[in-house]
């Protein structure tokens, strides 16, 4: 394994706990404001995906599986 790739790897692990807390945090949030925008990584069209609420912001890159829409039930505010 390279360097760079084991560097990327254990930052992962290490920030693993704060990830599952930001996400626990837009799970259970009263409103969400959401936005996607078309993220190209060679041929391949992703989502770059924005969950805003009152005291957190999570990005992440992804496709438009339901697995990234059931998340969340509760009320959302589309941008754009």
């Amino acid at each position: 394994m390279g360097t760079i790739h084991q560097t990327i790897a254990e930052s992962s692990a290490l920030l693993a706990p704060a990830e599952e807390m930001l996400v626990n945090e837009i799970v259970q949030s009263n409103l969400l404001h959401a936005d996607e925008t078309p993220w190209k990584e060679g041929r391949t069209c992703l989502w770059l995906w924005v969950l805003t609420s009152l005291t957190t912001t999570l990005y992440f890159v992804g496709d438009r599986n339901k697995k990234y829409s059931s998340i969340y039930s509760g009320p959302v505010s589309l941008a754009g």
